[in-house]
């Protein structure tokens, strides 16, 4: 499966499981929850697996990290 996969074409438990994968820690009742919200997001505004992530507040946009970081190792 892609990376950034389009949410709206996965399955709820398919969501459920990829989260659970990549979050041990997160609870699957929890996750089932957070799925949900996902597709609802991606039927509304077609978006993908890490644009739903960062509107959810569950992962930043690293765009802004790694343009500092790039900027800190070409000064050092």
């Amino acid at each position: 499966m892609p990376e950034n996969s389009a949410v709206r074409d996965m399955k709820r438990h398919e969501i459920t499981a990829r989260l659970v994968e990549n979050d041990p820690s997160m609870l699957p009742s929890y996750a089932h929850y957070v799925a949900g919200k996902m597709q609802r997001l991606s039927q509304r505004r077609e978006l993908e697996w890490f644009e739903c992530l960062r509107v959810l507040g569950i992962t930043s946009d690293p765009t802004a990290r790694d343009a500092i970081r790039n900027l800190e190792d070409a000064a050092a």
